[in-house]
C-alpha cells in the first residue's frame, strides 16, 4: 500500500513536529536549576525506559519529566517510521514526492538545530540527544534515496556536520561528554551514509571531498584516546556509542577515494592498529574474514548436521541455522542497531541476484557468490589503485569497530613505509596464542614451554579463535589491498620485504587452526605472497612456501624441524588440508593476477608487455604431483576424509586453472592429468562406500562423519568441473558421463538431503544438459542415465517439496534440514527452468506425472506467507552474521525464480505441443488445475470418480477435473484457499493456456470449420465425446485413459471461477493484481467462448440462437463494473491499493472484448459502462497546441498535486478512458461490434467533445515520442528485431501531459506508447467532425490536426513495412496491425471531410496506397509485390513460387483489408469530388489506380482464382476493386487522371464483372460481396453513355446466360428498340427449358 505509506509519512511527521513542539513548550516552562547540570549518572543516562538501579527508592520523577519522556518517545518513535518507510517508498509505486522529501528534510534540519537550544539542553539534554539523533536518522533516510534526490540539500547537510563538529570540540553549556558523543555518532552515521549512497557527489558538488575529508580530520582528534570524548565509559551503553562513533569515523575513512587523505594516512593507521590489538585482547572477532576469502572454497566448510559448529557448515538449512545463529552471536542494542540501519548490504534495495560471474561455468553456483566482490567503484577516483567496497557494518558495535579498523589499516598499510609495516607485522604476531605458536618457530615468542600435553586436548578457547579471526583478516586485507606491482624500497631481497616474510611465519602457524575460514584465509594469505614475492623478483619467497607446505605435509614445522610435541588427529588434518587448500589457492591466485596484467596491459595497448608477462604460478604438473598422493586411497594409514576432500578440491581447482581455455590446444600432458583426475574420482567414490570400522578408524570415526558431505561435495563438483573435458577421452571410454550421472545420482540419494551436497548436485546436472552428447546408449553404459531430466528430477522433488510446518516425523524425529534450505530450493527451481528451456529429457507426459506445477506452486504458496521486513536485520536482538542475514533475504528472489521457472516449463509445455501437433490435454489439465486454485477445492474426495462408473461423456469430465484436483491439492492440503500470489499466477496460466489452444485449433480448422471445433463449441465438444465413449463401449475394452475432454465442456466452472476473482477480496481488502488476472481470464473467455452456442437452449433471439455466456451475463458484467467503477471510488479516505490503474486497464480492455461479443445483451447497461470511462470535466480542458507547449498548459494538470497519491494516477486514467473510448468507437466504426450496439456505443464514444480529442491528440503525441525515444530503431509498432529500454532517459524534454520526466512513472510511458494509435485515431474522429454550431476556432482544431497528420502516416508506413498479425512479443508495443487499422480508418474520416493538410501530402498517402499494394493486397491473392500486367504467370505458377499468403485467422486481419479497401474506395470518391470541384483530379495518383486495378487484372489474366481457400479476404479486395470502378466511372468526366479516360476504363472493368458473374465450374460461388458488387458495375455501365448499343447488346444476352436478372433488367431497360429482350430469348427459352434450373 505506497498510498498508505505516504499518508503514514506525513501523519508520522505532524505528530513528530507536534512532540518537537511540546518539549520546546515544556523546556519554557520547567523551573530552571540553580546550577550548570553536571555528568549524569549511568541509570539517569537510560533514555528509552524507566529509571533502575542505583536511583533511590523514594525518588520519583517529575510529572514534566514523564510528559517529556512521553515526548520524546514519539520523536524518536515517529523518526525511526519515517526512515524506515522512506527505504521502502522509493521502490514502490508512485515513489516519493520531492516536496514530501523536501519537507522531510527540513524537518531533520530543525531537529538537528536542537543542538543550539541552550533552554532545552538546560531542561533535559536528553530530550536535545533524542531530537538530534532522530533528526539525522531522517537525513540518512534521505541520503539512501540516491544522489538525484538530494543533491539540492548537500550543501545544508555540510553546514549541519560543521555546526555538530564544532559542538562537539568545543562542548555545549549543559551538556556532558556523553551527550556531545551521542549527537556526533548520530552525525557520523550520516556522514557515512552520504558517502556510501552518494559518493557521486563528491564529484559534482564543488569542494565536498575537501570538506568531507576535513570533517573527518577534526572528528579523529576527539574519539582519538586522550581526545575529548574519547575515554571510554564504565555505563555500557556508553562505552557502545564510543565504539560505534569511531567505527563511523573509519568507516568513512574507507569510502573516501584512495589518496585522498594522505595527511591523516598514518594518524589512521595507528588508531586501526591500536584498535585491532585492544579488541582482539578483548576477545572480539571480526566478522568480514567470510568476505575476504574466494566463495569457490566454501564447499570445504560443509558439515554433517549432527556435528555442524557454526553458521553456513549446513548449506542454509534453515531450522540448524537459526539455533547456531542464536547459540553464537553476540548480542545487539537497539541504538547499535539503529545506527547501520541504513547501511545494511542485505537490504532489497542494495540487493543484487543477477550476476554475469559462474562458477565454474554454472549458474547454480554463482548463487552461493557473495555480492560485495562485484560491486563497481562508485567513482572514477575510487576505481584508481585496489579500492575495495567496504563489507556490510555489523550490528554490534565492537564487531563494527574491529571490522572497520582492519580495512582501515589495509587501506593505508601500502601508505606506511618499511619501518612501520614491519612494527605492524611484529603487533600482529604477539597477538597470536600460545597454542598455535609452536607452528612459528621463527617467530620472537616462542611458546613450547607454554604447551603440555593437557593443553592439546583442550577445545579452542574463544581467545583463540578470535586472535586467529583477527590476524588472518588484517594480514589477508593487507595483501589484498596492495597494487599488482608493489617494488621494493630497497635493492633486491631474496625473501621480499621484512614484513611480508613475518605474515609468511603468521600463515603458517594459522594454517593448522580448526577454524575453517581461519585455515581457508590463512591459505590464499600464502598464495598471494607466493605469486606478489614472484612479482617482486623475490622468487625464493615462492619457493621458501612450497618447501615449508611440503615440511606441513609430513608433520614437520615449516623450517622442516620436528615438533617438540606431536599433533592430534585434529591438528594434523588441519595442517594437511589448509596445506592442500594453500597449493590451490597459489595456482588460482597466480592465474588471476596474470589476467589481470593483461587486461590492463590491453587497456593500455602495451601488445609488449601483454605478451611478455611473467608467469608466476609454478608449473602445473609439479603442484598435481604434490597433490596427488593425498587423492589416493589405497594407503589407510592417517587416512583423513577431511584431508581428501581437500586434496580432491585442490586438484580440481588446479586443473580449472592450469588447463588451457581452447581445447585445440590440450597437449598430451593435459591429457594425461584429465585422465588421471577422472581416475581419482572413481576411486574416491568407490572408497567413500567402505564401512567405518574400529581397526581402521579408530579415532576418526568423528573426523569421517563430520566431513561426510564436504568429500561428497566436492566429488560432485570435481565431476561438474571435467565435464567440459571429457570428451578428450571419449575414444577410450566413451561411458564415462553415463558413469558420472550415476555417480551423481547416488551421491544425492545417499547425502540425507544435505542441501550443499544437493546444490553441487543440481550444478553437475544443469552443466550435464550441455554436454547431453556426452552420454553414450551403448551396452556398457549405465542404465537409466542416457536422460539427465529422468536422473535428477526425484531429487528435485525432494529439495522443492517443501512442506507446511510440522515439528516430528511420524516416528517423533526431527524431519531433514534439506526441506527448509533456500539455497537448495533456489537451486533446484533454477535447474527446472534450465531444463524447460534447454529441453533435455522433459516430456510433457513426464511433467503431469510428476506433478511439477503442483509442487512449485506449493513452494511458492509457502514462501509467500514466510515473508518478512527486508529494511532491517531478521535477527532483531542479535548480531547475525551477515552471511546468515543474507540468507533469509533469499525469500523474495526465490518467489521471483518460481515464477520463472513455471513460466519456462509451461513455455516447454506449449512449445512442445506445437511443434509436434499433439493434443491440448495437458494445456486443459492446467487449466483445470488453475480453476481449482483459483476457486478452492469444491467437493471432497468421496465424491471423485471411480472406476465402476459406466462410460459416458459426464464420467471423462469429471475424471479430468479430478485428476487435475489431485494435484491442486498439494496445494490445498492445509487449507480450502491458497495465497493470492499462487491464485494470480494460475489465473495468468489458465488465460495463457486458453490462448495457445486457440492458436492449435486455428491450425487445424479454417474459418468455415470453426463452429466444428470442440474445444471452442459445446456441442461439437459433446457430440464427439459421446461418439468416442460409444465406440469404446462397443470395443469391450477399457480405454478410457485414452479419451480427453475439452476446453469448452468445462466452461461453466471457468467462467465462476473467473467472475470471483476479478472481484476477490481478502479480509473485505482489495487484490487489485489478482483481480486483473481474474478479469483478463475473464476476458479471455468471452474472447474464445463468445461465439459459442448453448447446446441446452432452443430460444431464439434477435433472429439468433442464444450463446453459452448469455447465461453468465450478470456475473460478466459484475466483474467489469467492479473494474470499471475503481477511479470514482478510489479517492476520499478510503485505502488505496496499489495496482488500482491496472485493474481499470484491465477493466476497458474486458469492456471491449464483452461489447464486440455481445454478451450483454442490454444496450443500456453498455451505456453506462460507457459513462463510466467518459472523462470528467475537471479531467478535460479546451487547450490549444501553442498554449500546450507552454509551461502554464492545462494539459498538464491531471497530475496530482496530493503528497500522498501517485502523481502519475491520475494521468493513467485518463490515458485508459480515452483509449477505451477510442476503441469502442473504431469497433463500432470498423463492424467488429454488431448492430444495434455499434450506433449507440459510438455515439456514446463521442460525447466527451472536443475537449477529449485534444486531450487524446496529446497522449497520443507523448506516447509516440516515447516510443520512439525507447526503441532501438525509432518504431512507432512492434517489429522485428527491436529493442525498447526500460525506461526514458531523464534529459528528455517535458511532453505535453506532464511536466517533469519525474512526473510520470514507468505504467504511464507504456499505457501511452501501447495507445498512441488509437488515441491519434479518436482525435482525428472529434477534431474533425467539429460543427460550425461548436464554440471553438476552427484554425485552432486545424492546428491540432496539422500535428497529428504527419504521426498517422509515420504509424502506417512503419505498420505496413512490418505487418503482422500476431500479438507483438513486448506488451509495451502496439500491434502493427492495430496501427494500421487505426491509421486508415483515420485517414478516411480526413479524406471524407476534405482536409486541406492531408491534400497538401499527396506524396505520403501515394506511399501508403503504394504500401498497401505491395505489402497487403498482392500477398493476400498470392502475387508478389513486384507484378504487374505484363506478367503472364498463371495462378498456378504463382502459388509455387516463393510469395506466401499472409495467412491468419484473426479478426484484425479481415478487419485491415476491409480499412485498406475502404480508403481506397474513400480516395476515388475524393478524387471524383475534387474533380467536380475543378481543383485536383489526381488525388491517390498512379497507386490508386494500381491498387484496384492489379487484382481485377491478374483475376482476368488468370493469376488469380476464385477457388481460393481464403475467400474471406478476396470477397472484400475483388468487391472493393469493382466499387472503386464504379466510383470513378459514375462521375460524367472524360479524363479521371493519369492517362486513363472513362470509356476505356468501364470496357476492361465491365468484361472482368461479366467473368465473375458467369463462374466456371468448380470455383467458390460463396463470394456474395464480389457478386454484388459486379453486378452494381454492370448496371453504372449500362445506364452511362459509356457503352455503346451493340454492346449493350451482347451484355444483355450474356446477363441472362449468366442468371444476372437484375443486371439483365437494367440492361434491357437501356435497350428502347426491345433488341435486349429478342437477343437474349434463345438464353431464357433454354432456361427455362431446363427443369432441373431452380
Amino acid at each position: 500500500f505506497p498510498q498508505e505509506g505516504r499518508k503514514t509519512v506525513l501523519s508520522s511527521l505532524d505528530s513528530l513536529m507536534d512532540s518537537w513542539d511540546n518539549l520546546v513548550a515544556l523546556a519554557d516552562t520547567q523551573e530552571s536549576p540553580g546550577e550548570e547540570r553536571k555528568e549524569e549518572s549511568p541509570t539517569r543516562r537510560r533514555r528509552f525506559r524507566r529509571n533502575k538501579g542505583n536511583a533511590s527508592p523514594t525518588t520519583q520523577p517529575s510529572a514534566q519529566m514523564e510528559t517529556s519522556l512521553k515526548h520524546q518517545y514519539s520523536v524518536h518513535g515517529h523518526g525511526l517510521a519515517i526512515s524506515l518507510l522512506l527505504h521502502e517508498l522509493p521502490m514502490s509505486s508512485g515513489g516519493i514526492d520531492m516536496e514530501m522529501l523536501d519537507k522531510i528534510i527540513t524537518v531533520a534540519y530543525s531537529l538537528v538545530k536542537c543542538q543550539n537550544n541552550e533552554l532545552l539542553a538546560k531542561a533535559t539534554p536528553g530530550a536535545v540527544c533524542t531530537c538530534v539523533r532522530s533528526g539525522y536518522g531522517l537525513i540518512c533516510a534521505a541520503l539512501s534515496t540516491g544522489p538525484q534526490a538530494v543533491s539540492s540539500h548537500i550543501a545544508g547537510f555540510f553546514r549541519l556536520w560543521q555546526n555538530s563538529v564544532k559542538h562537539a570540540e568545543e562542548g555545549m553549556r549543559y551538556f556532558s561528554p556523553s551527550h556531545d558523543l551521542s549527537c556526533l555518532d548520530a552525525m557520523l552515521v550520516s556522514l557515512v551514509s552520504f558517502l556510501k549512497s552518494c559518493s557521486e557527489l563528491l564529484l559534482s558538488v564543488p569542494d565536498a571531498l575537501n570538506r568531507t575529508t576535513l570533517l573527518l580530520e577534526k572528528v579523529f582528534p576527539l574519539v582519538s584516546p586522550g581526545g575529548r570524548l574519547g575515554t571510554p565509559s564504565e555505563n555500557p551503553a556508553a562505552a557502545s556509542r564510543l565504539d560505534s562513533a569511531k567505527a563511523s569515523v573509519m568507516e568513512a575513512f574507507s569510502w573516501l577515494p584512495p589518496g585522498s587523505y594522505a595527511f591523516a594516512a598514518d594518524q589512521v593507521f595507528s588508531f586501526a592498529a591500536l584498535h585491532i590489538q585492544e579488541l582482539t585482547e578483548e576477545e572480539v572477532c571480526c566478522s568480514i574474514l567470510g568476505s575476504l576469502v574466494s566463495s569457490e572454497d566454501k564447499i570445504l566448510d560443509a558439515h554433517s548436521f549432527a556435528r555442524a559448529t557454526s553458521v553456513g557448515q549446513t548449506g542454509g538449512a534453515t531450522r540448524l541455522e537459526d539455533t547456531l545463529v542464536s547459540l553464537l552471536s553476540d548480542p545487539a542494542h537497539h541504538s547499535e542497531r539503529e545506527s547501520v540501519l541504513h547501511a545494511l548490504a542485505w537490504k532489497k534495495k542494495n540487493r543484487k541476484e543477477s550476476f554475469a560471474m559462474d562458477i565454474f561455468e554454472s549458474h547454480i553456483l554463482e548463487l552461493s557468490d557473495t555480492e560485495e566482490d562485484r560491486t563497481a567503484a562508485p567513482t572514477p577516483l575510487h576505481a584508481v589503485g585496489t579500492w575495495k567496497q567496504p563489507s556490510s557494518p555489523s550490528q554490534a558495535s565492537q564487531v563494527r569497530l574491529l571490522d572497520a579498523a582492519i580495512h582501515c589499516f589495509s587501506s593505508t598499510f601500502g601508505m606506511q613505509d618499511g619501518r612501520a609495516q614491519d612494527r605492524a607485522s611484529r603487533a600482529l604476531g604477539s597477538l597470536l596464542p600460545a597454542t598455535l605458536l609452536q607452528s612459528a618457530r621463527s617467530l620472537t615468542v616462542t611458546a613450547s614451554s607454554l604447551i603440555t600435553e593437557n593443553e592439546k586436548q583442550k577445545p579452542r578457547s574463544r581467545d583463540e579463535i578470535a586472535a586467529a579471526s583477527n590476524i588472518s583478516a588484517t594480514l589477508l586485507a593487507c595483501l589484498q589491498a596492495l597494487p599488482l606491482h608493489e617494488a621494493s624500497t630497497e635493492n633486491f631481497i631474496s625473501m621480499g620485504p621484512p614484513w611480508m616474510n613475518r605474515a609468511k611465519d603468521l600463515f603458517f602457524a594459522l594454517l593448522p587452526s580448526s577454524v575453517h575460514l581461519v585455515r581457508r584465509a590463512a591459505a590464499e594469505g600464502l598464495s598471494m605472497l607466493a605469486t606478489l614475492g614472484v612479482t617482486e623478483d623475490a622468487h625464493t619467497l615462492q619457493s621458501t612456501i612450497l618447501h615449508s607446505l611440503d615440511e606441513l605435509m609430513k608433520g614437520h614445522l615449516p623450517d622442516g624441524t620436528a615438533r617438540k610435541f606431536q599433533l592430534n588427529d585434529e591438528a594434523l588434518s588441519s595442517v594437511k588440508a589448509g596445506s592442500l587448500l594453500t597449493l590451490a589457492c597459489i595456482q588460482r591466485t597466480a592465474q588471476k593476477m596474470d589476467s589481470d596484467e593483461r587486461d590492463r596491459a590491453r587497456a593500455r595497448s602495451d601488445t609488449q608487455t601483454s605478451e611478455e608477462s611473467t608467469d608466476t604460478a609454478p608449473q602445473t604438473m609439479i603442484m598435481i604431483t604434490r597433490v596427488l598422493p593425498s587423492c589416493a586411497t589405497h594407503s589407510l594409514e592417517s587416512d583423513f576424509f577431511y584431508v581428501r576432500a581437500h586434496a580432491l578440491h585442490a586438484l580440481a581447482v588446479l586443473i580449472a586453472y592450469s588447463l588451457p581455455e581452447s581445447q585445440e590446444s590440450f597437449s598430451e600432458e593435459n591429457l594425461h592429468i584429465v585422465q588421471k583426475a577422472v581416475e581419482s574420482v572413481e576411486s574416491n567414490f568407490l572408497s567413500a562406500w567402505t564401512a567405518i570400522t574400529a581397526d581402521f578408524d579408530g579415532g576418526h570415526e568423528g573426523e569421517k562423519f563430520a566431513a561426510e558431505p564436504a568429500f561428497l561435495a566436492v566429488l560432485l563438483r570435481f565431476m561438474t568441473l571435467l565435464l567440459p573435458r571429457l570428451h578428450l577421452i571419449e575414444s577410450t571410454d566413451p561411458c564415462i558421463a553415463s558413469r558420472f550421472s550415476s555417480m551423481a545420482s547416488s551421491i544425492m540419494e545417499n547425502s540425507v538431503m544435505h542441501p550443499t551436497v544437493f546444490v553441487e548436485g543440481f550444478s553437475f546436472f544443469e552443466r550435464l544438459t550441455v554436454y547431453t552428447n556426452l552420454l553414450s546408449k551403448g551396452r556398457l553404459s549405465v542404465s537409466n542415465t542416457a536422460d539427465p531430466a529422468a536422473s535428477c528430477m526425484p531429487f528435485i522433488v525432494k529439495a522443492y517439496g517443501t512442506i507446511h510446518p510440522q515439528p516430528l516425523h511420524e516416528h517423533g524425529r526431527l524431519k531433514s534440514y534439506g526441506f527448509t534450505s533456500l539455497m537448495c530450493q533456489r537451486a533446484a527451481v533454477n535447474l527446472l527452468r534450465l531444463l524447460s528451456q534447454r529441453k533435455c529429457g522433459l516430456s510433457v507426459s513426464f511433467i503431469e506425472k510428476a506433478q511439477i506445477h503442483g509442487h512449485l506452486l506449493r513452494l511458492l504458496d509457502t514462501r509467500c506467507g514466510s515473508r518478512h521486513f527486508q529494511h532491517a536485520s531478521f535477527y532483531r536482538t542479535i548480531s547475525a552474521p551477515r552471511d546468515a542475514e543474507r540468507s533469509v533475504g533469499e525469500g523474495d528472489a526465490l518467489e521471483t525464480e518460481i515464477i520463472l521457472a513455471l513460466q519456462a516449463i509451461y513455455a516447454f509445455e506449449s512449445s512442445t505441443a506445437q511443434d509436434a501437433g499433439a493434443s491440448s490435454m495437458h494445456l486443459l489439465h492446467l487449466i483445470l488445475m488453475s480453476r481449482v486454485l483459483i476457486a478452492g477445492i469444491t467437493r471432497s474426495e468421496n465424491d471423485m470418480s471411480s472406476e465402476e462408473e459406466s462410460l459416458n461423456p459426464s464420467v471423462i469430465i469429471r475424471r479430468a477435473e479430478d485428476v487435475a484436483t489431485l494435484e491442486a491439492s498439494l496445494v490445498l492440503s492445509h487449507s480450502s484457499t491458497c495465497r493470492w500470489q499462487v491464485r494470480c499466477h494460475s489465473a495468468k496460466t489458465a488465460s495463457s493456456a486458453i490462448h495457445d489452444i486457440a492458436r492449435t485449433c486455428r491450425r487445424s480448422f479454417d474459418e468455415k470449420q470453426w463452429k466444428q471445433c470442440p474445444d471452442f463449441h459445446p456441442s461439437a465438444a459433446l457430440a464427439l465425446l459421446s461418439k468416442e465413449c460409444q465406440h469404446a463401449a462397443a470395443a469391450g475394452e477399457k480405454k478410457d485413459d485414452e479419451l480427453t475432454t475439452y476446453a469448452a465442456l468445462h466452461l461453466q466452472s471457468l467462467v465462476i471461477a473467473a467472475c470471483s476473482t476479478a472481484v476477490a477480496t481478502s479480509d473485505q481488502a482489495e487484490l487489485p493484481s489478482l483481480q486483473r488476472a481474474g478479469l483478463r481470464l475473464l476476458a479471455v473467455l468471452v474472447e474464445h467462448f463468445g461465439d459459442a452456442l448453448d447446446p441446452e437452449s432452443s430460444s431464439v433471439m434477435d433472429g439468433q440462437s442464444q450463446t453459452v455466456l448469455q447465461h453468465y451475463s450478470s456475473q460478466i458484467a459484475s466483474g467489469v463494473r467492479h473494474a470499471l467503477t475503481i477511479s470514482s471510488s478510489s479517492g476520499g479516505d478510503d485505502i488505496s491499493y496499489e495496482g488500482l490503474p491496472q485493474l481499470y486497464a484491465a477493466g476497458c480492455e474486458a469492456l471491449q472484448v464483452v461489447a464486440r461479443k455481445s454478451i450483454i445483451s442490454d444496450v443500456n447497461v453498455l451505456k453506462r459502462f460507457v459513462r463510466n470511462v467518459l472523462p470528467s470535466v475537471s479531467e478535460i480542458h479546451y487547450v490549444t497546441y501553442a498554449d500546450a507547449r507552454t509551461k502554464e498548459s492545462r494539459l498538464r494538470g491531471n497530475l496530482s498535486t496530493s503528497l500522498t497519491d501517485d502523481r502519475s494516477v491520475p494521468l493513467l486514467f485518463l490515458v485508459w478512458k480515452l483509449r477505451a473510448l477510442a476503441e469502442l468507437r473504431l469497433n463500432a466504426m470498423v463492424e467488429l461490434i454488431p448492430q444495434p450496439f455499434a450506433a449507440s456505443l459510438e455515439q456514446e464514444a463521442r460525447s466527451g467533445g472536443v475537449g477529449a480529442g485534444i486531450y487524446a491528440a496529446a497522449l497520443a503525441l507523448d506516447g509516440a515520442r516515447v516510443l520512439r525515444d525507447t526503441c532501438s530503431k525509432k518504431a512507432l509498432c512492434a517489429k522485428a528485431g527491436l529493442e525498447q529500454s526500460s525506461r526514458m532517459s531523464s534529459s528528455q524534454p517535458a511532453g505535453l501531459t506532464f511536466s517533469t520526466f519525474h512526473d510520470v512513472d514507468e505504467s504511464v510511458f507504456s499505457s501511452m506508447s501501447l495507445s498512441w494509435p488509437f488515441l491519434a485515431n479518436y482525435a482525428v474522429s472529434v477534431l474533425a467532425n467539429v460543427d460550425d454550431s461548436a464554440e471553438v476556432e476552427h484554425d485552432d482544431i486545424n492546428e491540432w490536426l496539422d500535428v497529428l497528420i504527419p504521426l498517422l502516416f509515420a504509424g502506417l508506413y512503419d505498420a505496413l513495412n512490418n505487418i503482422s498479425y500476431e500479438p507483438p512479443t513486448s506488451g509495451a508495443l502496439p500491434a502493427p496491425a492495430d496501427v494500421a487499422i487505426a491509421g486508415l480508418e483515420a485517414l478516411c474520416t480526413l479524406l471524407e471531410k476534405g482536409n486541406n493538410t492531408l491534400m497538401t501530402l499527396a506524396g505520403d498517402l501515394q506511399s501508403i496506397l503504394d504500401l498497401l499494394k505491395d505489402k497487403l493486397i498482392l500477398p493476400l491473392l498470392k502475387l508478389p509485390s513486384s507484378w504487374d500486367d505484363s506478367d503472364e504467370s498463371t495462378a498456378e505458377e504463382v502459388k509455387g513460387g516463393e510469395t506466401q499468403s499472409i495467412i491468419s485467422h484473426t479478426s484484425n486481419r479481415l478487419t485491415l483489408i476491409a480499412q485498406a479497401c475502404r480508403l481506397l474506395e474513400t480516395t476515388c470518391r475524393a478524387r471524383t469530388a475534387s474533380a467536380s470541384n475543378g481543383t485536383d483530379s489526381s488525388i491517390g495518383g498512379t497507386a490508386l489506380l494500381q491498387a484496384f486495378l492489379l487484382p481485377l487484372t491478374a483475376l482476368e489474366s488468370g493469376a488469380v482464382s476464385l477457388s481460393g481457400d481464403d475467400y474471406g479476404a478476396m470477397d472484400i479486395i475483388f468487391s472493393s476493386c469493382f466499387r472503386c470502378s464504379d466510383i470513378l466511372i459514375s462521375e460524367p468526366h472524360d479524363d479521371i487522371g493519369d492517362g486513363v479516360d472513362q470509356r476505356s476504363l468501364a470496357r476492361a472493368v465491365m468484361m472482368v464483372a461479366v467473368s465473375v458473374l458467369t463462374p466456371p465450374e468448380g470455383s467458390n460461388t460463396s463470394l456474395s460481396k464480389t457478386n454484388d458488387a459486379a453486378t452494381g458495375l454492370l448496371m453504372t455501365c449500362v445506364t452511362s453513355a459509356l457503352i455503346d448499343t451493340p454492346e449493350k447488346r451482347q451484355l444483355s444476352v450474356t446477363t441472362a446466360e449468366a442468371g444476372c436478372w437484375d443486371a439483365w433488367k437494367a440492361v434491357c431497360s437501356e435497350l428502347d428498340d426491345g433488341f435486349g429482350l429478342s437477343y437474349s430469348m434463345p438464353s431464357i427459352t433454354g432456361i427455362l427449358a431446363d427443369w432441373d434450373n431452380s
